[in-house]
């Protein structure tokens, strides 16, 4: 059942899009006349507010109850906003284009990648203010993809040269790094305990490791066709999304998928 079809204008693209663990409120990034970041509740099609941003907005997460939302922009901006207003409660300029975004389910962490780094802010309890680090990353290759646990307390990144880098928040070396060797994206379970890792581009696997032992993956699958996106429930279930359309699900030691879809076979 369709809630509601949104249209601002014909000239503005949506870019990027959350919706929070309860599916109450959804977070828009448009480009076009008006470079915006929207919020939504689910049971109306008019925003709750608009922020005009100064670049796109090619990137935006929520936190799990909607309290909080994060965008990237490409002008460099991250922008951290409260549910209640469109007057950000924190922004952060970076040296690059903002690419991908995370945001913990507590919305006390945040994560962000640009073309050569990745940015980690945590607030302090004690003051209130964003922390911010820059983990330290053996080559500077473009950030693809990145998550973070439920808990902010782990995050994965992917790099354009085929790096999956794994940190906790306490140390900014990578506690360890899986490199399938091509354009990577990358999801987190709720916990930090398990990783997926899908090629975007020679290889097309997808890979899923326990955190604690990356060097034996659980399962290794060949898609036969680029991995666009892939995800992880708390659960264990794993879903890949590759370039024609098709998404696959598996179990965590994936095998065979337990699910084959072709949403847009015509069938």
């Amino acid at each position: 059942e369709l809630l509601y079809d949104w249209t601002n204008s014909p000239q503005e693209s949506v870019n990027s899009i959350a919706i929070s663990a309860d599916g109450q409120y959804i977070a828009m990034g448009t480009a076009g006349p008006q470079d915006s970041v929207f919020l939504f509740e689910q049971k109306s099609g008019i925003p709750l507010w608009e922020y005009g941003a100064s670049g796109m907005i090619g990137a935006i997460a929520i936190s799990a109850s909607g309290q909080y939302i994060v965008a990237g922009s490409t002008d460099a901006e991250i922008y951290l906003f409260g549910k209640d207003s469109s007057t950000p409660i924190w922004n952060y300029t970076t040296a690059e284009p903002v690419r991908v975004i995370d945001i913990s389910s507590d919305g006390q962490s945040i994560a962000a990648g640009t073309d050569s780094a990745v940015y980690y802010a945590h607030r302090d309890q004690s003051t209130g203010d964003m922390d911010v680090w820059t983990p330290n990353l053996t080559n500077n290759d473009a950030i693809e993809s990145l998550a973070l646990s439920g808990d902010g307390y782990h995050l994965i990144a992917g790099t354009s040269a085929g790096d999956a880098h794994f940190f906790n928040a306490s140390q900014k070396i990578p506690l360890w790094t899986f490199s399938p060797g091509a354009d990577i994206v990358v999801a987190i379970s709720n916990d930090g305990g398990y990783v997926v890792v899908g090629c975007s581009n020679v290889h097309t696997n997808l890979y899923v490791l326990d955190s604690s032992t990356p060097s034996q993956p659980l399962g290794d699958y060949a898609t036969q066709s680029p991995v666009q996106d892939v995800g992880i429930s708390d659960y264990g279930l794993v879903a890949s999304i590759s370039t024609n359309g098709r998404v696959l699900t598996f179990t965590l030691g994936l095998g065979n998928p337990i699910m084959d879809y072709w949403p847009f076979s015509g069938d």
